[in-house]
C-alpha cells in the first residue's frame, strides 16, 4: 500500500496546483487549438511521473532534503508547462499565476496535513500504515482545497480578466523580478515544511504558522499586483477616450463655426435677390439644403451641448432614429466644455449604438431631458429596450466578443459626474432602459 499512498498523495499535489492555475487562466486567457487534446495528454503525463516521487522515497529516503527540493521544483515546472502547452500565455503572466496557484495550494496544504493532522491529530505523514488517517486526510484536504479556492476565485474574479494582455509587459526586467520572486518564495516554503516538520513532538507550529503567514503575504501581494494593474489599465482607457472626445469635439466645432459663417454667406445671398439679383437652381438648391441643416443645430443654453447635440441629432436623422430633448442646461457652464462633451457623448453614443439595431424603426427613440432641481441638475435618458438587461457591478453587459473593453463609457460617465459632486444611476422599466445622471450646481 505504500506505492499507491504515495502516488495518491503526489497526484493530490500536482492536480491541486493546476486547478489553482486553471482557476486564473480560464476566465482570460485564449485557449490554443485543439485545447482539448492538449490537456487530456497533460493530464496523462502529470500521472505517469507522480510514481517517480516513490521510485526516490523507497530507494533514496536517506537523501529526502534533496529529493523535495528537486521533486517538487520539477512539478512547479511541469505545472507550468502545462499551462503553456494548453494557453496562449506571456511568461510573465504565466509566472504571476504560478505563483499565485502554489501559493494557494501551499496553505491549503499546511492547514490541513501539517497543523491538523501532523499537529492536532498526531498522524504521521511518512507512515503509511495508518490508511485510515491517510484517506481522511485525503478527504479533509479535498473539502478544505474546494471552500479556499472558492474563496480565492472569488476575491480575485473580478481582476482574473486583466491577466491577458493587458496586465503586464513581458519585459525582462519584469521575468527576472518574478522569478527571482518565486524563488525566494518556493525557498522560504521549503525551509519552512522542514522546520515544521522536524520537530520531535511531531509538529515545529511556530515553522508551520510561519509558513501560513508567508503564503497569505503572497496571495495578498499578487492581489494588490492585480488590482493595481486593473486600475492603471481602466485609468488609461477612460483617459484614451476623453483625449478621443476631446479632439472630435475641436473637430466638430470648427465644423460648426464653418457652418456658421456659411449661414451668413446664405442670408447675405438672399438679401442680394431680394434686391432683383437673379440664383441658378444649383445655387438654390445649396441654399435649401445649408437652411435644412442649420435647423437641425440645437440650442440649449450651453455651447458645447449646442454642438454635441447637433451633431447626434444629424446622426440619428442618417440612422433613422427619433432623438428628441427638453434642456435647460444653462447650468452646465460650471463643467469644463470637455467633461461636458464627454459625458453627454458617452451617453448618447451608447444610445444610439443600440436602437440603431432595432428593426422596428417605431421603436428607435431616444429621449433626453436636463433641468435644475435645488443644487443638483437632474440628466436623463431613456430609450427602448427590447430584452431584459443584466446589471453587473452597475454595468450592463455586452454580447460583444470584446467584453474587456465594454463599459469604459459608462464608468467614463460616472467618474465625471463624481467629479462635480453626482453621480450616475441605471435601470430599466418595462421597454425602456434609463439613465440618470446628477450634477452639484450649488
Amino acid at each position: 500500500m505504500d506505492w499507491l499512498f504515495i502516488i495518491v498523495n503526489e497526484l493530490r499535489h500536482i492536480f491541486a496546483v493546476l486547478i489553482a492555475e486553471f482557476l486564473l487562466v480560464l476566465p482570460a486567457m485564449e485557449k490554443r487549438d485543439r485545447f482539448a487534446l492538449r490537456i487530456s495528454l497533460c493530464a496523462v503525463f502529470c500521472c505517469i511521473i507522480s510514481p517517480v516521487y516513490g521510485i526516490f522515497y523507497v530507494y533514496m529516503h536517506s537523501h529526502m532534503i534533496a529529493i523535495s527540493i528537486i521533486w517538487y521544483t520539477l512539478i512547479v515546472i511541469c505545472t507550468g508547462a502545462v499551462l503553456a502547452v494548453c494557453f496562449k500565455i506571456k511568461f510573465t503572466s504565466l509566472l504571476w499565476v504560478m505563483i499565485a496557484a502554489y501559493a494557494v495550494e501551499h496553505f491549503v496544504y499546511v492547514l490541513v496535513n501539517e497543523i491538523v493532522f501532523t499537529g492536532l491529530v498526531g498522524y504521521d505523514m511518512f507512515d503509511w500504515q495508518e490508511t485510515d488517517y491517510f484517506w481522511l486526510m485525503l478527504l479533509s484536504n479535498a473539502v478544505v482545497c474546494a471552500g479556499v479556492y472558492c474563496c480565492f476565485y472569488r476575491i480575485f474574479r473580478n481582476n482574473i480578466k486583466y491577466l491577458g494582455k493587458y496586465f503586464l509587459s513581458d519585459s525582462w526586467r519584469n521575468r527576472v523580478f518574478f522569478c527571482v520572486f518565486f524563488a525566494v518564495f518556493f525557498a522560504s516554503t521549503l525551509l519552512n515544511q522542514q522546520n515544521a516538520q522536524g520537530a520531535e513532538t511531531g509538529i515545529n507550529y511556530l515553522g508551520a504558522i510561519s509558513d501560513l503567514i508567508n503564503c497569505l503575504f503572497v496571495i495578498i501581494v499578487q492581489f494588490i499586483g492585480l488590482t493595481t494593474a486593473r486600475i492603471n489599465f481602466e485609468k488609461q482607457m477612460s483617459d484614451k477616450l476623453f483625449e478621443d472626445e476631446k479632439r472630435q469635439y475641436e473637430t466638430f466645432k470648427n465644423s460648426v463655426d464653418y457652418v456658421n459663417i456659411k449661414y451668413h454667406d446664405l442670408k447675405h445671398e438672399l438679401q442680394r435677390i431680394q434686391g432683383g439679383g437673379k440664383m441658378s437652381t444649383e445655387r438654390l438648391e445649396e441654399i435649401v439644403e445649408g437652411v435644412a441643416i442649420y435647423e437641425a443645430f440645437a440650442k440649449t443654453g450651453n455651447e458645447t451641448l449646442d454642438i454635441l447635440f447637433t451633431d447626434k441629432t444629424l446622426t440619428c436623422i442618417s440612422k433613422g432614429i427619433s432623438f428628441s430633448y427638453m434642456a435647460d442646461a444653462a447650468e452646465l457652464g460650471i463643467m469644463d466644455a470637455s467633461d461636458v462633451y464627454s459625458m453627454f457623448g458617452n451617453l448618447l453614443d451608447n444610445a444610439i449604438e443600440y436602437v440603431q439595431n432595432i428593426e422596428d424603426r417605431g421603436k428607435r427613440f431616444i429621449r433626453l431631458f436636463i433641468k435644475p432641481q435645488g443644487a443638483m441638475l437632474l440628466i436623463h435618458e431613456e430609450n427602448y429596450l427590447e430584452s431584459e438587461v443584466k446589471l453587473v457591478d452597475g454595468v450592463p453587459q455586452t454580447s460583444k466578443d470584446d467584453k474587456l473593453y465594454h463599459g469604459f463609457g459608462i464608468k467614463s460617465m460616472q467618474r465625471t459626474a463624481r467629479k462635480y459632486g453626482g453621480d450616475l444611476k441605471i435601470n430599466s422599466e418595462g421597454n425602456l432602459f434609463k439613465i440618470d445622471l446628477f450634477i452639484q450646481i450649488k
